[in-house]
Protein backbone atom coordinates (compact mmCIF):
# COMPACT_ATOMS: atom_id res chain seq x y z
CA UNK A 1 0.00 0.00 0.00
CA UNK A 2 1.29 3.57 -0.85
CA UNK A 3 1.66 6.72 1.40
CA UNK A 4 -1.59 8.00 -0.89
CA UNK A 5 -3.47 5.33 -0.27
CA UNK A 6 -2.63 4.98 3.45
CA UNK A 7 -3.67 8.67 4.05
CA UNK A 8 -6.93 8.19 2.18
CA UNK A 9 -7.58 4.77 4.51
CA UNK A 10 -6.95 7.00 7.58
CA UNK A 11 -8.99 10.44 6.36
CA UNK A 12 -11.72 8.07 5.36
CA UNK A 13 -11.75 5.94 8.61
CA UNK A 14 -11.36 8.84 11.15
CA UNK A 15 -14.10 11.08 8.90
CA UNK A 16 -11.51 14.10 10.10
CA UNK A 17 -13.71 16.21 7.72
CA UNK A 18 -17.00 17.26 9.96
CA UNK A 19 -19.32 18.31 7.96
CA UNK A 20 -22.27 19.23 10.51
CA UNK A 21 -24.47 22.50 10.78
CA UNK A 22 -22.29 25.26 11.94
CA UNK A 23 -23.29 28.00 13.88
CA UNK A 24 -23.66 31.41 12.77
CA UNK A 25 -20.36 32.45 14.61
CA UNK A 26 -18.52 29.67 13.41
CA UNK A 27 -19.52 29.98 9.81
CA UNK A 28 -18.52 33.90 9.84
CA UNK A 29 -15.07 33.39 11.32
CA UNK A 30 -14.22 29.58 9.19
CA UNK A 31 -11.87 30.05 6.45
CA UNK A 32 -14.23 28.07 4.79
CA UNK A 33 -17.62 30.51 5.20
CA UNK A 34 -17.15 34.06 5.50
CA UNK A 35 -13.84 34.28 6.81
CA UNK A 36 -14.16 37.25 9.42
CA UNK A 37 -10.73 37.78 10.90
CA UNK A 38 -9.54 34.37 9.85
CA UNK A 39 -8.54 35.49 5.73
CA UNK A 40 -5.97 38.17 4.78
CA UNK A 41 -7.65 41.10 4.77
CA UNK A 42 -10.79 40.55 5.75
CA UNK A 43 -11.79 42.09 9.64
CA UNK A 44 -13.26 40.35 12.50
CA UNK A 45 -16.53 40.32 13.74
CA UNK A 46 -16.90 43.20 16.05
CA UNK A 47 -17.37 42.40 19.83
CA UNK A 48 -21.17 43.39 19.53
CA UNK A 49 -21.61 42.52 16.44
CA UNK A 50 -21.12 38.40 17.86
CA UNK A 51 -23.20 39.04 20.72
CA UNK A 52 -25.93 40.05 18.67
CA UNK A 53 -25.83 37.09 16.85
CA UNK A 54 -25.00 35.03 19.67
CA UNK A 55 -28.67 36.41 21.40
CA UNK A 56 -30.53 35.97 18.01
CA UNK A 57 -29.38 32.70 17.57
CA UNK A 58 -29.29 31.22 21.18
CA UNK A 59 -25.66 30.95 21.15
CA UNK A 60 -24.24 30.95 24.60
CA UNK A 61 -22.98 34.01 25.83
CA UNK A 62 -19.26 34.33 27.02
CA UNK A 63 -18.52 35.88 30.24
CA UNK A 64 -14.70 35.84 30.65
CA UNK A 65 -13.46 38.15 28.09
CA UNK A 66 -14.47 41.78 28.92
CA UNK A 67 -13.96 42.95 25.17
CA UNK A 68 -17.45 44.54 25.07
CA UNK A 69 -16.12 48.24 25.37
CA UNK A 70 -19.36 50.99 26.13
CA UNK A 71 -18.12 54.99 25.35
CA UNK A 72 -19.74 57.90 26.28
CA UNK A 73 -22.09 59.67 23.67
CA UNK A 74 -19.21 61.75 21.72
CA UNK A 75 -17.30 58.40 21.55
CA UNK A 76 -14.27 59.98 23.17
CA UNK A 77 -14.03 58.54 26.92
CA UNK A 78 -14.09 54.62 28.12
CA UNK A 79 -16.89 54.24 30.79
CA UNK A 80 -17.22 50.41 30.83
CA UNK A 81 -15.98 47.23 29.87
CA UNK A 82 -18.52 44.21 30.36
CA UNK A 83 -18.51 40.20 28.73
CA UNK A 84 -21.13 39.34 26.94
CA UNK A 85 -23.15 37.88 30.00
CA UNK A 86 -22.70 41.54 31.63
CA UNK A 87 -23.48 43.24 28.74
CA UNK A 88 -27.06 41.69 28.10
CA UNK A 89 -27.40 42.54 31.60
CA UNK A 90 -26.20 46.16 31.28
CA UNK A 91 -28.72 46.31 28.41
CA UNK A 92 -31.76 44.95 30.09
CA UNK A 93 -31.28 47.21 33.14
CA UNK A 94 -31.23 50.38 30.45
CA UNK A 95 -34.17 49.34 28.54
CA UNK A 96 -31.90 49.24 25.22
CA UNK A 97 -33.04 44.88 24.55
CA UNK A 98 -36.06 43.15 25.09
CA UNK A 99 -34.41 39.59 25.90
CA UNK A 100 -33.16 38.97 29.73
CA UNK A 101 -31.47 36.00 29.13
CA UNK A 102 -30.10 33.23 26.31
CA UNK A 103 -30.74 30.10 27.48
CA UNK A 104 -27.94 28.65 24.82
CA UNK A 105 -30.72 25.68 24.08
CA UNK A 106 -30.19 25.24 20.43
CA UNK A 107 -33.12 23.18 19.89
CA UNK A 108 -35.68 26.17 21.07
CA UNK A 109 -36.69 28.59 18.91
CA UNK A 110 -34.87 31.64 17.44
CA UNK A 111 -34.91 35.08 19.90
CA UNK A 112 -36.83 37.95 18.43
CA UNK A 113 -34.90 40.69 19.21
CA UNK A 114 -35.87 44.69 19.55
CA UNK A 115 -32.72 46.81 19.62
CA UNK A 116 -31.44 49.76 20.08
CA UNK A 117 -28.90 50.90 17.37
CA UNK A 118 -27.93 54.44 16.27
CA UNK A 119 -26.04 55.20 12.93
CA UNK A 120 -23.05 53.15 11.77
CA UNK A 121 -23.63 50.71 14.69
CA UNK A 122 -22.75 47.64 11.95
CA UNK A 123 -26.56 47.53 11.23
CA UNK A 124 -26.31 46.91 7.68
CA UNK A 125 -22.61 44.56 7.91
CA UNK A 126 -25.16 42.25 10.67
CA UNK A 127 -27.81 41.76 8.07
CA UNK A 128 -25.59 41.07 5.99
CA UNK A 129 -24.01 37.97 7.56
CA UNK A 130 -27.63 36.82 8.91
CA UNK A 131 -28.57 36.85 4.93
CA UNK A 132 -25.68 34.62 3.74
CA UNK A 133 -25.63 32.17 6.66
CA UNK A 134 -29.60 31.62 5.78
CA UNK A 135 -28.72 30.83 2.39
CA UNK A 136 -26.05 28.55 3.72
CA UNK A 137 -28.32 26.55 5.71
CA UNK A 138 -30.74 26.78 2.73
CA UNK A 139 -28.28 25.21 0.47
CA UNK A 140 -27.32 22.37 3.31
CA UNK A 141 -30.67 21.02 2.72
CA UNK A 142 -30.04 19.90 -0.85
CA UNK A 143 -33.48 19.88 -1.69
CA UNK A 144 -35.03 22.96 0.12
CA UNK A 145 -38.41 22.97 -1.56
CA UNK A 146 -38.63 19.26 -0.61
CA UNK A 147 -37.83 20.22 2.86
CA UNK A 148 -40.41 23.15 2.75
CA UNK A 149 -43.22 21.50 1.04
CA UNK A 150 -43.39 23.39 -2.41
CA UNK A 151 -43.56 22.48 -5.86
CA UNK A 152 -40.20 21.37 -6.95
CA UNK A 153 -39.32 24.39 -9.16
CA UNK A 154 -40.79 26.78 -7.02
CA UNK A 155 -38.02 30.07 -6.27
CA UNK A 156 -36.82 30.95 -3.38
CA UNK A 157 -35.87 34.28 -2.16
CA UNK A 158 -34.09 36.65 -0.12
CA UNK A 159 -35.52 39.89 -0.44
CA UNK A 160 -33.57 43.41 0.31
CA UNK A 161 -35.79 46.02 -0.03
CA UNK A 162 -35.23 50.07 0.97
CA UNK A 163 -36.48 53.33 0.20
CA UNK A 164 -34.37 52.73 -3.40
CA UNK A 165 -32.60 50.77 -5.70
CA UNK A 166 -29.51 52.30 -4.26
CA UNK A 167 -30.18 52.10 -1.16
CA UNK A 168 -31.25 48.47 -1.11
CA UNK A 169 -27.97 48.09 -3.00
CA UNK A 170 -25.82 49.00 0.02
CA UNK A 171 -27.16 45.75 1.67
CA UNK A 172 -27.19 43.85 -1.66
CA UNK A 173 -23.30 44.48 -2.16
CA UNK A 174 -22.32 43.14 1.32
CA UNK A 175 -23.99 40.17 0.74
CA UNK A 176 -22.95 39.24 -2.30
CA UNK A 177 -19.48 40.58 -1.72
CA UNK A 178 -19.05 37.41 1.01
CA UNK A 179 -20.84 35.23 -1.43
CA UNK A 180 -18.73 35.68 -4.11
CA UNK A 181 -15.52 35.46 -1.65
CA UNK A 182 -16.62 32.42 0.45
CA UNK A 183 -15.27 29.14 -0.75
CA UNK A 184 -18.58 27.45 0.57
CA UNK A 185 -20.76 29.03 -2.18
CA UNK A 186 -18.25 28.42 -4.83
CA UNK A 187 -19.97 25.75 -6.90
CA UNK A 188 -23.83 27.14 -6.21
CA UNK A 189 -23.37 30.67 -6.87
CA UNK A 190 -23.77 32.58 -10.65
CA UNK A 191 -22.46 36.33 -11.10
CA UNK A 192 -24.53 39.17 -9.79
CA UNK A 193 -26.25 41.67 -11.74
CA UNK A 194 -27.16 45.04 -10.49
CA UNK A 195 -30.51 43.66 -8.93
CA UNK A 196 -29.91 39.68 -8.30
CA UNK A 197 -27.77 37.32 -7.96
CA UNK A 198 -29.03 33.47 -8.37
CA UNK A 199 -27.70 30.54 -6.65
CA UNK A 200 -28.50 26.19 -7.69
CA UNK A 201 -29.11 24.50 -4.88
CA UNK A 202 -27.30 20.76 -4.86
CA UNK A 203 -30.81 19.58 -6.68
CA UNK A 204 -30.23 21.93 -9.35
CA UNK A 205 -26.94 21.23 -9.85
CA UNK A 206 -28.03 17.32 -10.33
CA UNK A 207 -30.72 17.40 -12.43
CA UNK A 208 -30.40 21.11 -14.68
CA UNK A 209 -26.38 21.11 -14.73
CA UNK A 210 -26.96 24.32 -13.28
CA UNK A 211 -29.01 25.80 -15.86
CA UNK A 212 -31.96 26.59 -13.28
CA UNK A 213 -31.15 28.14 -10.54
CA UNK A 214 -34.06 28.25 -7.89
CA UNK A 215 -32.18 30.46 -5.07
CA UNK A 216 -32.56 34.27 -5.74
CA UNK A 217 -31.13 37.51 -3.50
CA UNK A 218 -32.82 40.49 -4.63
CA UNK A 219 -32.23 44.21 -3.91
CA UNK A 220 -35.78 46.04 -4.69
CA UNK A 221 -37.45 49.40 -3.78
CA UNK A 222 -40.10 49.19 -0.91
CA UNK A 223 -43.15 48.36 -3.96
CA UNK A 224 -46.10 46.15 -2.87
CA UNK A 225 -46.41 45.02 -6.12
CA UNK A 226 -42.96 43.96 -6.98
CA UNK A 227 -42.13 41.47 -3.69
CA UNK A 228 -45.45 39.74 -4.71
CA UNK A 229 -45.09 35.66 -5.59
CA UNK A 230 -41.95 34.03 -4.48
CA UNK A 231 -41.78 32.51 -0.98
CA UNK A 232 -38.67 34.12 1.04
CA UNK A 233 -36.59 32.52 3.52
CA UNK A 234 -35.36 36.09 4.82
CA UNK A 235 -36.75 39.79 3.79
CA UNK A 236 -34.87 42.57 5.03
CA UNK A 237 -36.84 45.96 5.04
CA UNK A 238 -34.28 48.75 5.39
CA UNK A 239 -35.16 52.02 6.90
CA UNK A 240 -38.88 51.16 6.79
CA UNK A 241 -39.88 53.79 9.00
CA UNK A 242 -39.38 55.68 5.56
CA UNK A 243 -41.62 53.27 3.54
CA UNK A 244 -44.70 55.01 2.50
CA UNK A 245 -47.43 56.26 -0.11
CA UNK A 246 -46.45 59.57 -2.11
CA UNK A 247 -48.08 61.13 -4.99
CA UNK A 248 -46.97 58.93 -7.85
CA UNK A 249 -47.45 55.46 -5.72
CA UNK A 250 -50.07 53.95 -3.57
CA UNK A 251 -48.00 50.70 -3.29
CA UNK A 252 -44.93 51.70 -0.93
CA UNK A 253 -46.11 52.20 2.62
CA UNK A 254 -45.33 49.97 5.31
CA UNK A 255 -48.67 48.56 5.62
CA UNK A 256 -48.64 47.48 1.79
CA UNK A 257 -44.95 45.91 2.17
Amino acid sequence: MTVSDLCTTFITSKKLKDDSERNIIEFAEAQWGLGLGSVSGVPPLFPVQKFILKCSYNIPLDDTSNNIIVRDKFNEKELYRFTEAGYLDYLWNEGRINIKEVTGDSKSNRQNLLLVIGRRGTKTSTTAIIVCYETYRLLRKIFPQEYYNMMPDDEIRDTCLATSQDQAALLFRDITGHLERSDYFKKYRNKPTIGYMQLNTQRDLERYGGSRPSIRIVASPCSGKSVRGPGNIAAVLDEMAYFFEDETSMDKSDKTI
